[in-house]
């Protein structure tokens, strides 16, 4: 399972590089590079400068084939590079989408593409796009098209009806989308029982797949999670998530 996250963007409307903006602690891409790190085996960054994004660990960087920044030229440049037959493609600006969505969505995939359907609106990232359609999409961007919906339209696409939590789907596209984070409610546990980076990711995992877990971030030295929650998930269920993987949930702090 291969992933590409477009950071070709220009983030006009954000009003500076949205994809470095401190969030969390993080860059923003950072966040989107961790989820994606946890469902899929190769992870590249598309990009125009590759050295902007030299500090991201785990990932290969891939430079945009196209002078043009726009989501069709990343989609052509992770098409053209991969020898799989579909690649996942993600967004820079998604930090909240949950791991077992990408995976549900490529496990579902159909060809040629397939997004998701939230509340009748429909998005092309993050999808899975299949090899089959480069050549369409190569004509396509030589007639000077550039819609990402004109494109789906054309080669056709299957849409996964998704009820989920705003946050998962938030594009971050103004820092006054940003108040949707100032609403989650934020809970750190204490854990026993993490020793190495395994540890790390398998509670990560367990609480990414809670409804309502929107953010973990796990202080291994301390063996602390802290996390933010949508919704007033009950403790014995966050408790309940990571005890089933043999570690011991001391308390909230």
């Amino acid at each position: 399972m291969e992933c590409y996250i477009l950071a070709g963007g220009k983030s006009g409307r954000f009003g500076e590089d949205k994809t470095l903006f401190n969030l969390l602690g993080k860059p923003m891409i950072s966040h989107v590079v961790e989820r994606a790190l946890l469902v899929c085996e190769k992870v590249y960054v598309v990009c125009k400068d590759r050295q902007k994004y030299d500090f991201l660990k785990g990932v290969s960087l891939l430079e945009d084939k196209g002078k043009e920044q726009m989501a069709l030229m990343g989609v052509l440049t992770a098409l053209d590079e991969t020898d799989k037959d579909r690649v996942l493609i993600m967004p820079a600006d998604m930090p909240f989408v949950k791991p077992s969505l990408l995976r549900m969505l490529y496990e579902s995939s159909k060809p040629p593409v397939s997004v998701f359907k939230v509340k009748d609106r429909l998005y092309p990232f993050p999808g899975v796009y299949y090899k089959v359609v480069l050549k369409e999409l190569r004509d396509y961007l030589s007639s000077h098209h550039r819609s990402v919906m004109g494109f789906l339209e054309m080669v056709g696409y299957t849409s996964l009806p998704v009820e989920e939590s705003s946050l998962s789907f938030l594009n971050i596209n103004t820092k006054e989308d940003l108040g949707f984070i100032l609403n989650t409610m934020e809970r750190r546990l204490l854990v026993k029982g993490m020793t190495c980076e395994h540890c790390v990711n398998t509670v990560k995992r367990a609480l990414f797949d809670v409804e309502g877990v929107s953010h973990v971030e796990v202080d291994l030295q301390k063996g602390e999670v802290k996390l933010y929650t949508e919704t007033d998930v009950p403790f014995e269920r966050l408790k309940d998530a990571i005890e089933r993987w043999g570690y011991s949930v001391v308390g909230e702090v």
